[in-house]
């Protein structure tokens, strides 16, 4: 009997080489491109189309997209022409590309690109446009002839959007911008954390002057925060932990919330149920020490010395104004600095805080690497669909 598994996995496997290996191999080339807005576009309704493509008298707007890349991009070649009067060389002015599904971006007919090949620029017009074909994540094969576009074109620009590469998300360009000076600061967070800080042989971050005292918890925090960040739907509906831990620097400034405390709990708790996401239990049986060769250690008293006071009352300041109350810190410090940001990310204020890393010692380090992961992660969620 033959295997039906050969027969039906046939479009399975196909989507998964297309979508998972073959589109990560191929080579791409960035460009400016203008996609006509037809909802913003006024046509002339008899013959759908407008008076002029570009200038003041044209109706087409546009929404511009940075750093878009275009694939399988068709060389165009003169061709030779013979008639009554001899051969003669003429240049054929079509070309194509492939738009990637993975861009967010549907091509419309009358979209302009824009390329910058070591400082020479062409400019081309969508005239055709077709699809790979059924599935729900087509590549786009676009024909393109060269068009000319008067000076004043950007003027027809309505919105400005950047692609970025690392994401695979359209952005507005503050966003983008915002997106990648953190991508390079949170690299340089995980080098400090995995270089400095870190020792191999122990599978440990040590803390202190002597680099002999270690955080458990900090360790499973940086284990597990990548992946919790997103997973309050993982757990059952009405779920509700009996321990918030309020006062805890690493909680308040580290752990991304799991639970509404003020939700009323449609569902006893019960350890040894196993639909539960484990992860939850950091939270549960949470204890914020420090192990070292006295045995419990204060975390600021340790890292911060004299400081420790100014920096625990911050964080007092920091409890209350996540509780409600007003928040104001006169004093200047790296804790200080990460709060602060932290306290502008919560009030939606998306504007770079540093292009390098702020941290001073692994502490804040963790800090800095929960509050930019948070920020990345929201960022990611803002991506803008132009399909």
């Amino acid at each position: 009997m033959q295997p039906i598994m050969r027969l039906t996995d046939y479009v399975s496997e196909y989507k998964r080489l297309v979508y998972d290996e073959y589109a990560k191999t191929i080579n791409i080339i960035n460009v400016t491109y203008y996609q006509l807005d037809e909802d913003q576009t006024v046509y002339d309704p008899n013959y759908v189309s407008t008076y002029r493509k570009s200038g003041a008298l044209s109706g087409r707007k546009f929404n511009k997209i940075h750093l878009l890349p275009v694939s399988f991009a068709q060389q165009v070649v003169p061709e030779g022409d013979a008639s009554e009067k001899g051969i003669t060389s003429v240049y054929n002015t079509m070309g194509a590309v492939v738009i990637d599904p993975s861009c967010g971006v549907i091509p419309h007919i009358g979209d302009i690109l824009r390329f910058d090949l070591e400082g020479d620029y062409s400019t081309w017009e969508v005239v055709e446009r077709s699809n790979s074909g059924t599935f729900e994540s087509p590549y786009w094969k676009c024909i393109i002839k060269q068009t000319r576009l008067f000076s004043n074109f950007e003027d027809q620009v309505i919105a400005e959007y950047m692609y970025v590469e690392y994401a695979k998300h359209i952005f507005t360009v503050s966003n983008a911008v915002n997106y990648i000076k953190l991508i390079t600061r949170l690299d340089e967070i995980v080098m400090y954390l995995n270089t400095s800080a870190y020792q191999h042989n122990l599978d440990y971050h040590l803390f202190g002057p002597l680099d002999k005292d270690c955080f458990p918890e900090i360790e499973t925090m940086l284990a597990t925060h990548s992946s919790t960040m997103a997973t309050a739907g993982n757990l059952l509906v009405g779920v509700k932990s009996e321990t918030v831990h309020d006062d805890s620097i690493i909680n308040v400034l580290c752990m991304p919330t799991l639970f509404d405390s003020t939700h009323v709990p449609i569902y006893t708790f019960i350890p040894t149920d196993t639909t539960i996401n484990p992860r939850c239990w950091i939270w549960r049986q949470y204890n914020e020490f420090v192990t070292d060769s006295e045995g419990t250690v204060d975390l600021f008293d340790m890292l911060y010395g004299d400081d420790a006071i100014v920096l625990k009352n911050a964080v007092t300041a920091f409890i209350s104004y996540l509780n409600g109350s007003d928040y104001e810190q006169t004093e200047t410090a790296v804790l200080i600095d990460l709060m602060n940001e932290s306290v502008d990310f919560l009030e939606g204020v998306w504007d770079y805080v540093t292009d390098t890393m702020m941290a001073s010692n692994s502490f804040e380090a963790v800090v800095e690497y929960c509050i930019v992961s948070k920020k990345l992660l929201t960022l990611t969620n803002a991506g803008v669909d132009l399909s």
